[in-house]
């Protein structure tokens, strides 16, 4: 996926230019690191540029703002091998588990949903696919709802480690 042709292909789409954006809504993680990488290099460059203000979003609430539930909502992705990206709506943090790890939490919850593509890796009730990703319209609400911080402020929100870094740790203890 090209995100310029993209940008462009939105902009011409509506009755202004990229120098009219004041506001640009980023999904900072949990997620892939070389996707997140990607994604908020392309904003800062844009915000760099335009001088908008970006709206840091943490990308499980954006996924779980887009499902109405009656209970928790715990997005769960898909992580290294034998691992998932977790977070309990409302109230818990994003954190990397085992597969094991993650079930132990959600079978304490009262009445889970799980969203994401690591959902399949559990039998509790589970949300339709169309919801496993970060809805548009869920991240322009929130995107106008917050304030922007500039560009130069604009941190990932990193849950693991790479796994090279977690390759020479290891190769480290080994000796």
């Amino acid at each position: 996926m090209k995100l310029a042709p993209i940008l462009d292909s939105f902009l011409s789409s509506i009755p202004a230019s990229l120098r009219e954006v004041e506001k640009i809504g980023l999904g900072i993680g949990p997620g892939s690191l070389t996707g997140l990488r990607i994604g908020i290099g392309f904003a800062i460059g844009v915000a760099s540029v335009t001088k908008a203000k970006i709206v840091p979003l943490n990308s499980f609430e954006v996924i779980a703002s887009g499902v109405f539930w009656k209970g928790e909502k715990v997005v769960v992705r898909k992580a290294r091998k034998g691992f998932v990206y977790v977070q309990v709506f409302p109230g818990g943090n994003p954190e990397v588990l085992s597969i094991e790890e993650a079930k132990k939490i959600i079978e304490d919850l009262e009445n889970p949903i799980l969203i994401g593509d690591g959902k399949e890796f559990f039998d509790f009730e589970k949300a339709p696919d169309v919801f496993d990703h970060p809805n548009p319209e869920v991240l322009l609400r929130m995107t106008l709802e917050r304030e922007g911080i500039d560009y130069t402020e604009v941190k990932p929100l990193y849950v693991q480690k790479s796994i090279a870094e977690i390759n020479y740790e290891r190769r480290m203890k080994d000796g």
